[in-house]
């Protein structure tokens, strides 16, 4: 609280009440009952954050049902399943078709291999 809001509030009071004098009782029991004015004003509930727009990127969408974290390890296993030579041709595919970054690319070729039961996420 601020030192010079509690002694003019103090001062008012005495004042409108015709006290010249106070004993301190009276200063400590005002401090104990005082509230600043800026913490009576109720606070306005929070908005509403608007929905996430859907996402409209293809590569994102493929990539959604592989989970990034162990992104190493699909790589690993889908080499092992369809071969080196058919995973590096889907990459460039979807590089091709989206215009698709390499890494991007690999994430949808994942993603895709889950959602087709080729690998687990």
């Amino acid at each position: 609280m601020d030192t010079q809001f509690l002694w003019a509030g103090f001062q008012m009071l005495n004042c409108r009440n015709s006290h010249a004098h106070t004993p301190l009782s009276w200063l400590v029991a005002f401090v104990r009952k005082a509230k600043p004015k800026f913490q009576s004003a109720a606070k306005a509930p929070p908005k509403q954050a608007a929905p996430a727009p859907a996402c409209a990127d293809p590569v994102i969408l493929m990539a959604r049902p592989a989970p990034f974290s162990n992104k190493d390890f699909h790589e690993i296993n889908l080499q092992k399943i369809i071969g080196k030579d058919a995973y590096d041709e889907r990459i460039t595919a979807i590089q091709k078709t989206y215009g698709a970054g390499r890494y991007a690319a690999r994430l949808a070729v994942h993603g895709q291999a889950v959602k087709d039961g080729i690998i687990r996420p």
